[in-house]
């Protein structure tokens, strides 16, 4: 039986967005107002000390944790931290999947509009460039898509003209990587930044179009060079590893066929034949890099999440894998590769037959959350095993400074475990939804990115 929550996410792929949804309280609260309500003492920012720095959203505002300290940014969404930790970028306006961009250090100093002043930018249409203070964003063309697309519909979308930038967060210099283009996807790696095009085709089929790959070369500058086209399909960019491009395609640019697995590819940036991995849902977040060769992936079409997943490990250049976890009984979902020891955590959950599709209560959905526990490799990904003290409800794991310690999400928080101990404490409450809907996700899949961003 379908259930009523079942109906009602059908629309989350083309949204691709939780707009901090967990309460209100004052915009802009200071320490003394929100320890004056109570709310100060949600955040155990000292647990944090040395682990990494952590941005999410809290009550409609973005929050930082850094050094032990917590800082409130002010009203805003879908907080992306640099990968040093010292600056966060983030989206000022609520209740929209699209606004102005803003940076800010991560210590609360500096907070500004980025030199783009009111141009609005598409949630998730902006990304970090690895290893530098540099923001490359793109003028929101169209509401939505998924994590790190703003996918349109080339049926109904307006011939609306975006440009994609460079931006320099510690002097605000920015520069122009292209303009005048309908840009509908983008991501950055080392020094590189890949986007996607899209093109109409004039025909008797107004609604065809053509993507295009581009990649551009940030230190040193080179001009975007064209990497491969796709004939009526859409480009969803995945990631940059080293030099191999990730993306998926997704035929005639549809929502309903990308939400159902897309074919996952890899391409380096200098050109030649792409390689095919395998088909995935389309989120970045069960992917995860521990080398620049070498990707962990959660592999399997169907979107719904508790069917038929499995763990694989991917070599980028040639495409073979071997597999890491997920069988009959178990999917395996969530992976986080430590690149410093080789290990993965990801999360184990019950297998469920693939005609369940819905949950026509809430118990059953509980109880499938209830199965979702943290699991930890060898290095290469080896000889897998469960990690009893983090309990149950488990999402989401990422790895800290501390190679014993892992962060993850259960609940309505984000919780610390240390595996040589085993003990637990929780550093941040009350961000993540509780309510049926939120619990569901899309098909059983949480956007906890959109909520959070961690790095060691």
């Amino acid at each position: 039986m379908r259930s009523m929550r079942y109906r009602n996410i059908s629309s989350a792929l083309t949204l691709g967005l939780t707009v901090c949804a967990v309460g209100f309280s004052a915009v802009g609260a200071s320490p003394a107002a929100a320890a004056a309500t109570n709310e100060w003492s949600a955040i155990n920012a000292k647990a944090l000390d040395g682990l990494g720095t952590l941005a999410f959203c809290w009550h409609h505002d973005v929050w930082t944790v850094k050094d032990g300290k917590a800082h409130d940014l002010g009203p805003g969404f879908r907080p992306v931290l640099s990968s040093s930790g010292r600056y966060v970028a983030y989206i000022k306006e609520t209740g929209s999947s699209s606004g102005t961009l803003w940076v800010a250090r991560t210590d609360g100093s500096g907070q500004r509009f980025a030199p783009l002043g009111s141009t609005p930018v598409a949630a998730n249409g902006y990304a970090w460039v690895s290893g530098t203070g540099e923001l490359v964003a793109a003028r929101s063309n169209w509401a939505g898509g998924s994590p790190g697309q703003a996918t349109p519909s080339t049926k109904t979308s307006p011939g609306q003209q975006g440009s994609l930038w460079a931006i320099h967060a510690s002097t605000g210099k920015i520069s122009t990587i292209v303009s005048n283009a309908r840009i509908t996807s983008v991501t950055a790696g080392s020094g590189l930044v890949a986007y996607s095009v899209v093109h109409p085709i004039s025909s008797k089929y107004p609604g065809n179009a053509t993507d295009v790959l581009y990649v551009a070369h940030l230190r040193p500058h080179s001009s975007p060079k064209p990497l491969l086209s796709t004939l009526d399909s859409g480009i969803q960019l995945a990631g940059i590893a080293g030099n191999h491009i990730l993306y998926w395609v997704d035929p005639q640019h549809s929502a309903s066929i990308a939400a159902d697995g897309m074919v996952l590819y890899s391409v380096r940036s200098t050109g030649g034949r792409a390689q095919t991995l395998t088909t995935t849902l389309g989120y970045p977040s069960w992917l995860s890099f521990s080398s620049p060769d070498t990707l962990y992936a959660v592999a399997g079409g169907l979107r719904i999440v508790w069917a038929r997943k499995t763990l694989r490990r991917y070599s980028l250049a040639t495409g073979t894998y071997s597999l890491i976890a997920g069988n009959s009984a178990k999917a395996a979902l969530d992976p986080a590769a430590d690149p410093a020891t080789g290990r993965i955590a990801f999360v184990a959950a019950a297998n469920l037959d693939v005609k369940t599709w819905g949950f026509s209560s809430p118990a059953p959905l509980e109880q499938w959350i209830a199965s979702r526990t943290l699991w930890v490799t060898k290095p290469g990904g080896a000889s897998p095993q469960p990690v009893a003290a983090a309990g149950y409800g488990v999402y989401h794991p990422q790895w800290t400074a501390n190679p014993n310690v892992i962060l993850y999400a259960k609940n309505s928080g984000l919780w610390l475990v240390d595996l040589s101990t085993g003990r637990t404490v929780e550093v941040v409450s009350g961000i993540f939804g509780s309510s049926e809907n939120d619990l569901f996700g899309f098909y059983g899949h949480r956007w906890m990115t959109d909520e959070y961003s961690w790095v060691q």
